[in-house]
Formats: C-alpha cells, sequence, structure tokens
C-alpha cells in the first residue's frame, strides 16, 4: 500500500489482524503458500518477505486460550450449580401434590391466595 504497510485481516471478523511497516511504499504482494509468506514489491523494486504463519501461530494460540478461558468459565458455573442449596431452607418452595400445595395455593403462578 501506498502508507508502507501489509496488513493481515479477518474479514469475517472485521479485525486487522497484523501491521507490518516498512520506509517503502509497496505496489504489489503475493502468498507464498510452500512458506508461509507474504511476498511484498516495493517502487524501489525490492523484495520483502513477511511471516504469515507468524499471524496464524497468534491466532491458535488466542483461540486456544479463549477456548481454555470458556472453559473455565463454564466449569465455574456448573461448580456454583452444584453446590446450591436446592429445597433448603432459603427458597424453598413447598408446591406440589406430594405436600398438597399447588403452585396456585402459595402464591406462585398468577394471583395466588399466597
Amino acid at each position: 500500500s501506498t502508507d508502507s504497510t501489509v496488513r493481515v485481516w479477518d474479514y469475517s471478523a472485521g479485525v486487522e489482524l497484523k501491521v507490518w511497516k516498512h520506509p517503502e511504499e509497496f505496489r504489489c504482494l503475493a502468498l507464498k503458500r510452500a512458506t508461509g509468506h507474504i511476498v511484498a514489491g516495493t517502487d524501489q523494486h525490492h523484495i520483502v518477505s513477511f511471516p504469515l504463519s507468524e499471524v496464524a501461530a497468534s491466532q491458535r494460540a488466542n483461540r486456544e486460550a479463549e477456548t481454555a478461558e470458556l472453559e473455565a468459565a463454564e466449569a465455574t458455573a456448573a461448580e456454583a450449580l452444584g453446590s446450591a442449596e436446592v429445597g433448603g431452607e432459603q427458597g424453598r418452595l413447598d408446591a406440589g401434590p406430594e405436600n398438597g400445595r399447588g403452585l396456585e395455593e402459595i402464591g406462585a403462578v398468577g394471583g395466588g391466595k399466597g
């Protein structure tokens, strides 16, 4: 580009992943798949190589970290739900046919008698 940068974007997410700067303006670029490099040509007839594999490795590491954080959050939430006291003195809902009271009788549904 004419601002002397090569930029790597994740178009689906609309996020710029990497910017490489160089003192010369770039006029063309190509992807060298065999090595995972972006090769750019300058106005002054120089060829510059940038390691796209570095960006891919960084993205993989970010995804793995996000996955680990999500799994940790899910485990914490599951642990909190598992340790919550259901049917204890606090928040106890004595309803149902086993104790002879329906939800309407205790005011849990609609405008019951409470």
